[in-house]
């Protein structure tokens, strides 16, 4: 009996009509991104229309998953329970409907601000709500507005028209039970979604060599649920990639960087004889530029007009023109220049906890010859768990927001630029007074979404955020130098100027390798102007930057001092792809799939005849990655130090 005034409807057509209706959200969130990428995705033709084939596969297996639940909950709660039965019933699709509408509308301000769907990113920028929320407000309200109204008219609309629903099933157990066990058995078969050893994931979705195109195929769900599983599985089965036995890969990356004389314990630690020579030692500056990408900077191939000081001192020094980052993100700007490793899969080894104490740094290097050392950061040092990785490595100290007294400007993600450098070169001059030899990594914050800078630096213009605050980075940059060159510290200091990715990196390739493309000098007293046009990547960098302080050093820097070898690479991280680059050629792969070779030319990447070799140093540089970290063999054994 039911209540007067209740209708009553058949269980199963009401979770019928439920699954085909969160089918139908996932189809046009689909075919709104389709069209708003239509200058991207129709560079792939008719090809790309297959995004609604293979993205109806994966919106049938998140689907299926979603529902397994209340299917069980209907056929197996017994019928005298029916009013709790059908409360939780009605709760769980709404809360589904309302994260379904979620997800998909976060993958519009995710995919303009990351090229990716929500995945890992999306976890880690949860942690801080404040950052982001003010990042939302000024630069994708309009979504927020979208998310909040539907958030409101949802649960109206579904509590008015299903409140009086009783959800009727089989009153027989056994026809109850059957029915279950068939459709548990269907859902199954979705979730699989093959019939192989294996079920489907994300690299069977990847069906087009175009990243975007993959992208909008995906499901946004199931991504987000994916890396949430794979996140630490990935770090540990390593074997995704494919399979290769520690040995051979240590071997293979030790020839691509022609690395030898390796000690016995630690894999990559060798001494590093320098190819210059001083008579007092020279201090090491690091400035780690937040997203400045060599499309911003005239000097690299960029934009013109938006960074004269850095064009004007990239003529005056050392200049790295086929510079390469390793990732997309900080930490692995930080984890390749601060700490010359590569990119292991899942988080950045500045968050992992086997890297928080005796992981290799550059303090720790230079500790034992007398150095001190700093990091200097105008936000929260809790972000990305920066500030402990720092300390915990061989840094003396650790300087962020809260010790800036009076800033000229505190955005959302801390002090201006202008802030950081004036503390940075009040704490140099304090360290030279004293005769105290020195590193630090300066890392700045001003050019980073919301675009935050103070008024009266850089002239009104018609040019985007982003350029203004390119404008002003460069602007704070070129007013330390011209501050550093009077200073009692500069003749004595090796000053490496580096970017730790670009900004918003997205292209058409399953790793849009141009966009990894950065700007990277070094000014020291006595180093000639010149223009360096080989390929080379962040960790090569810092080691030319230590050859050029003139000590013979051990260290397991996964690169090499361009003054002592030029290996003519690049590996870089992409999400959960990897490349390796060379000159003329790039290898990729993504998890649980094939590696891929294109041709580099001038028009782009193209695919071509695989180089096995290439692929398999690929594969190479990922174990070796993984099983440093997780063995922890970066690191400094009996370290002996040459002067």
């Amino acid at each position: 009996m039911t209540k007067s005034g209740s209708k009553q409807i058949s269980g199963l057509r009401y979770l019928s009509i439920c699954f085909l209706t969160i089918l139908a959200v996932f189809s046009l969130a689909r075919a709104g991104l389709f069209f708003s990428y239509w200058s991207r995705m129709s560079e792939y033709g008719s090809s790309s229309g297959l995004a609604f084939v293979y993205g109806l596969r994966n919106d049938l297996m998140a689907a299926c998953m979603l529902f397994v639940i209340p299917t069980i909950a209907l056929l197996l709660i017994p019928n005298q329970l029916q009013k709790a039965k059908d409360i939780f019933i009605k709760a769980y699709i709404l809360i589904l409907f309302v994260i379904a509408i979620f997800m998909e509308i976060s993958s519009i301000p995710f995919l303009e601000e990351f090229d990716s769907r929500p995945n890992d990113l999306f976890i880690n920028y949860l942690a801080y709500p404040q950052e982001v929320s003010s990042m939302l407000i000024k630069d994708h309200w309009g979504n927020l507005l979208v998310i909040l109204l539907l958030s409101t008219l949802i649960p109206y609309f579904y509590i008015r028209f299903t409140k009086t629903l009783t959800l009727t099933v089989p009153r027989s157990w056994l026809q109850r039970i059957a029915i279950c066990l068939v459709l548990l058995v269907l859902q199954f078969v979705g979730i699989r979604s093959s019939v192989g050893h294996r079920p489907a994931n994300l690299s069977d979705i990847a069906f087009s060599n175009s990243h975007i195109v993959n992208e909008v195929t995906k499901n946004a769900i199931y991504t987000l649920g994916f890396t949430i599983y794979s996140r630490s599985k990935h770090s540990t089965d390593i074997d995704v990639y494919g399979v290769m036995t520690p040995e051979t890969a240590l071997n293979r990356v030790k020839s691509r960087l022609t690395i030898s004389g390796c000690s016995d314990d630690v894999p990559f630690l060798r001494t590093e004889l320098s190819n210059f020579n001083h008579t007092k030692k020279k201090n090491l500056v690091v400035i780690l530029m937040e997203s400045l990408g060599s499309q911003f900077v005239e000097s690299f191939g960029g934009e013109k007009g938006l960074t004269p000081n850095i064009d004007r001192m990239s003529k005056e020094s050392y200049a790295f023109q086929n510079l390469y980052a390793t990732g997309i993100r900080s930490v692995r700007g930080m984890e390749a220049v601060v700490a010359g490793f590569l990119p292991v899969p899942g988080e950045s080894v500045v968050k992992r906890g086997k890297a928080q104490d005796g992981f290799f740094t550059i303090a720790q290097l230079l500790k034992p010859l007398g150095y001190e050392s700093s990091f200097i950061y105008g936000g929260e040092k809790r972000f990305d768990n920066m500030g402990h990785w720092y300390q915990g490595n061989g840094f003396d100290l650790v300087i962020d927001e809260n010790d800036f007294e009076d800033p000229i400007f505190h955005g959302t993600w801390g002090v201006c630029d202008e802030d950081l450098f004036k503390k940075a070169h009040q704490h140099f001059e304090s360290l030279q007074t004293r005769n105290q030899p020195f590193v630090s990594v300066v890392f700045t914050t001003s050019f980073h979404t919301p675009f935050e800078f103070p008024e009266g630096r850089i002239a009104d213009n018609d040019l985007s955020d982003s350029q203004r605050t390119v404008q002003y980075a460069d602007y704070a940059l070129g007013g330390f130098f011209d501050q550093a060159k009077s200073s009692s510290y500069y003749e004595d200091t090796v000053f490496l100027v580096i970017a730790d990715h670009d900004y918003r990196v997205a292209g058409r390739d399953l790793v849009p390798i141009e966009r990894f493309k950065i700007p990277g000098f070094i000014i020291a007293q006595g180093l000639a102007p010149q223009r360096d046009e080989r390929l080379a990547s962040q960790p090569d960098a810092i080691a030319t930057s230590l050859d050029l302080l003139g000590l013979h050093l051990d260290h397991p820097i996964l690169g090499r001092s361009v003054f002592t070898a030029q290996n003519d690479i690049a590996f870089m991280q992409y999400h959960d792809a990897y490349a390796l680059m060379t000159s003329d050629q790039v290898a990729m792969v993504l998890p649980d799939g094939l590696p891929q070779t294109f041709s580099r030319t001038v028009d782009g990447l193209f695919p071509t005849a695989q180089n096995l070799e290439l692929e398999n140093d690929l594969l190479a540089f990922i174990h070796t990655s993984s099983y440093l970290y997780e063995n922890r063999l970066h690191r400094l054994a009996q370290t002996t130090i040459k002067q």
